[in-house]
């Protein structure tokens, strides 16, 4: 009785975690996009005002240290390093940086380590230059 009974917690427990994992991202519209921090927006036919100044891969340099700053990129490589913790290879023509996803929302960092390679993104972010 006591197996079966641990058996029956640990399936529902796996089945809580596949639910879990197979939630999908959010759905953002050009509208809808400053109320989120993150997830997956369709921009093809919609026109976007948008106020945000990219630059791009091969500007970020060390004399931005400590920046924040806007880039549009192409995902190159994604890695899941744990629950907190992505990296992210973003590519434009030769250039590429690595961005580093940290998040105690293991939401977060499950969207940037699953999203297809060659998608497009904006990212904001704080520069830092390696040790």
């Amino acid at each position: 009785e006591e197996k079966a009974a641990r058996a029956a917690a640990r399936a529902a427990q796996a089945a809580a975690k596949e639910a879990k994992a197979s939630a999908p991202p959010p759905q953002l519209t050009t509208a809808t996009l400053s109320s989120s921090l993150f997830g997956e927006v369709f921009v093809g036919s919609q026109r976007c005002n948008e106020s945000r100044t990219f630059l791009s891969v091969s500007e970020l340099t060390s004399e931005k240290d400590q920046q924040e700053v806007w880039v549009r990129a192409r995902l190159s490589t994604s890695r899941k390093q744990g629950k907190a913790l992505a990296f992210l290879t973003l590519r434009q023509s030769i250039y590429s940086v690595q961005a580093v996803v940290y998040s105690k929302d293991a939401s977060l960092v499950d969207f940037a380590a699953g999203l297809p390679k060659e998608s497009v993104l904006d990212v904001c972010a704080t520069l830092t230059k390696p040790a």
